[in-house]
């Protein structure tokens, strides 16, 4: 029984403090390990399931549940940042949050047109429930932002109306846009000859407003698109991107001093129906958020474009969900932007190549939007509306559930081995279920410690789940494969066909003889066990099987015929998935093939005559006999002193039989009138392309 190698195993020695792994005590010996999820070959004495981050779980995010948990893109399950609730409980959505200069934060909410107002822990002496500063009784808080000095802005829809909270007062209405729609609200940098005015892309008629304080209102730019949908600085105070709907494009309108109007060009037009939201990080980076709309094409509904500050595209990150409702690069690096989903309520994290990691899978099913704090992030999510805070602890606790794997039969399950970084303090519980339908239901069994032995019963489908915790804020156990060894029953090979090559008519016809006969044959299986083979032969009147001569390697053997007498022989293939099973666990399959001739003999010419030719016409007639034991004749020909082949045709004009008369009358060709004796040559062959010729001396008359 071969021992796999430390390597195998996942385990690595000179990383012991780094790394704890859970061993196999009950030993299946598979010959090799795995590297993707739901991928099993045959193995010596059982099966391996191999789950890792990068190949397995990323791919299968709908097939696996997982909460306070995140996977990164390099193949590591950590858990999750922890999140914080801030007690927001009667709102469908949270749209947009922002803090003015007093650290109050201000959460914009739907679908009651309301902004609540949540104080900061060192204002309150204990925790309170959100302040309602303003409702409005029906729609959408959809664009919130605060400028420099403190002052809060929020738009409403369907009203669009801008109001403004300055510090320390309270909601008063800074201007009527006398649009539809309010979708984002940016204020104006503070070093700019504008900056106590804000802007507003408003929907409607697609217009971006400069709104001054005095609340006058100043069209800057109208677009083709009924929609303006999301405002961000490329460069703050001179350029100013701006997505739209429908269309999907993002302008660049770059802003010149004194300058009356922005230089307005087309930074990227997006494929998608809807930019919903552009990100810029230090590096002139353009992230753009788009979803598709009903004339788009379907099997793209969502997904991020990166763009350079040129406009030329980098990537595109098609995302599993149906919409992209927020972006926002991760505060302190210029390496990550987190995507805010719908309508499965994840947030993914992307690197600058476009590399997939998940940040957190929410229990609301939207995540609505992101907005960075100096270490940490805050959450607003839709249904139903929740606010979230996450700092840079982890949470004490959080769960990942593989999928289940298909086994194909009932198995035997071993043991549960995994690789993973467990600090002290932190803790990995492994437990199993198993069960014979695909998706897990109560017929399944109930969860169990893999510690290691797996104790689920015998059952087609397996499934594991790992539990994380930790009792340090700033340690997290790592997760980075799991190895499920099992050995399901196992199943004879198949053979599908066995064929030996015949003569063709056409080679018979030309008298070509090919002793050697090539045997095919397709075999598997469904185990994906390694097969070895035997080839057996007998004659039709024999019992016993006769094992050939040489070694069988390959799909396929070379039968030389003339090593055996003539006559009807039958192949009978046994394959067995020996190299693979262990014995007394090896199955075989045989098949037997069609009766074959081999007939090496020629066949027989007698009776040949031939009269003398008429001295008018210059014709003679011809005639002779050909037999064949085994094969029926397939040709016959004529020659007069050796010249042209004249092709001939039995009596019954039909080849059917081993035994043929033919009787023709052959007109001598020129060249022999006149001579007093010629030689007439004929040749037959029969169905295996063995040939016989006779000649004869004429003398004229």
């Amino acid at each position: 029984m071969r021992r796999r190698s430390n390597k195998d195993k996942g385990q690595n020695k000179s990383e012991k403090d780094q790394v704890r792994t859970g061993f196999c005590t009950r030993r299946l010996s598979p010959c090799f390990v795995l590297s993707a999820l739901s991928f099993v070959l045959g193995l010596c004495f059982g099966s391996v399931w191999t789950t890792d981050g990068t190949d397995s779980l990323l791919q299968q995010l709908d097939d696996i549940e997982f909460e306070n948990v995140s996977i990164h893109g390099q193949g590591t399950v950590t858990l999750a940042p922890a999140l914080v609730a801030k007690g927001l409980n009667d709102a469908a959505a949270v749209w947009q949050t922002t803090v003015d200069r007093g650290g109050n934060v201000y959460v914009a909410t739907g679908n009651q047109g309301r902004l609540y107002r949540i104080r900061p822990p060192s204002l309150v002496p204990r925790r309170s429930s959100p302040e309602l500063v303003f409702d409005s009784g029906t729609g959408e808080v959809l664009a919130l932002t605060s400028d420099a000095s403190g002052t809060v802005y929020f738009g409403t829809t369907p009203d669009a109306e801008v109001y403004r909270i300055r510090p320390g007062g309270k909601p008063e209405l800074l201007c009527s846009t006398d649009e539809s729609y309010v979708f984002s609200l940016l204020a104006a940098p503070p070093s700019t000859s504008t900056s106590a005015s804000i802007y507003a892309a408003t929907g409607g008629h697609g217009k971006l407003l400069r709104i001054a304080p005095d609340g006058s209102a100043t069209e800057v730019f109208t677009a083709p698109q009924a929609h303006l949908t999301t405002l961000t600085w490329l460069v703050p105070g001179k350029e100013l991107l701006v997505g739209t709907s429908p269309d999907g494009i993002v302008y660049r309108l770059s802003f010149a001093a004194g300058a009356a109007k922005p230089d307005v060009s087309v930074l990227y037009d997006t494929p998608l129906n809807e930019v919903k939201a552009v990100a810029t990080d230090t590096a002139g980076r353009v992230y753009i958020g788009a979803n598709a709309g009903d004339d788009t094409d379907d099997s793209v509904h969502a997904g991020v474009y990166m763009i350079d500050r040129f406009g030329v595209r980098r990537w595109f990150w098609p995302a599993p969900d149906s919409m992209v409702f927020s972006l926002a690069c991760v505060p302190s690096s210029t390496s990550s932007l987190l995507v805010a989903t719908g309508n499965k309520g994840m947030v993914y994290e992307l690197d600058t190549l476009g590399r997939l990691s998940v940040r957190y899978r929410l229990k609301e099913t939207q995540a609505l939007c992101l907005t960075p704090l100096s270490s940490g992030l805050r959450l607003g999510t839709g249904n139903p509306g929740k606010l979230y805070e996450a700092g840079s602890s982890y949470a004490d606790s959080g769960f990942i559930t593989s999928a289940p794997h298909d086994c194909a039969n009932p198995a035997l399950f071993g043991t549960l081995s995994y690789r993973a970084n467990v600090p002290a303090g932190t803790g990995l519980t492994f437990e199993t279920r198993s069960g014979n339908s695909e998706k897990p239901d109560s017929t399944w069994s109930q969860w169990s410690i893999a510690a290691p032995d797996i104790t689920s019963p015998s059952r087609r489908f397996i499934q594991w789940r790992c539990r994380m915790r930790t009792t340090f804020p700033n340690l997290t156990p790592g997760l980075q494969r799991v190895d499920i060894y099992f050995r399901s029953a196992n199943l004879a090979p198949v053979i599908k066909k066995l064929d030996i090559a015949q003569p063709t008519l056409e080679d018979a016809i030309k008298g070509t003889n090919k002793p050697s006969r090539q045997i095919t044959w397709e075999a598997s299986d469904p185990d994906g066990d390694s097969l070895s083979f035997e080839l057996f032969f007998r004659g039709a009147a024999e019992k016993s099987w006769q094992k050939v001569g040489r070694e069988v390697n390959d799909n396929r053997y070379d039968l030389d015929t003339r090593a055996l007498p003539d006559g009807w022989y039958e192949l009978r293939l046994v394959t067995t998935d020996a190299p693979t099973e262990p014995v007394g666990a090896v199955l075989t399959a045989e098949q037997v093939s069609r009766p074959f001739l081999v007939d090496n003999t020629a066949p027989t010419v007698a009776g040949l005559k031939a009269g003398a030719p008429d001295p008018k016409t210059g014709v003679c007639r011809v005639s002779f006999s050909a037999q064949d034991a085994l094969s029926p004749i397939a040709a016959a020909r004529v020659s007069v002193n050796a010249g042209d082949w004249l092709t001939l045709e039995p009596q019954d004009h039909i080849f059917d039989s081993g035994s043929e008369r033919f009787s023709a009358d052959v007109r001598l060709p020129s060249s022999v009138l006149g001579l007093s004796s010629f030689v007439v040559s004929v040749w037959v062959a029969d169905a295996q392309g063995n040939v016989a010729a006779a000649r004869t001396t004429v003398r004229a008359r």
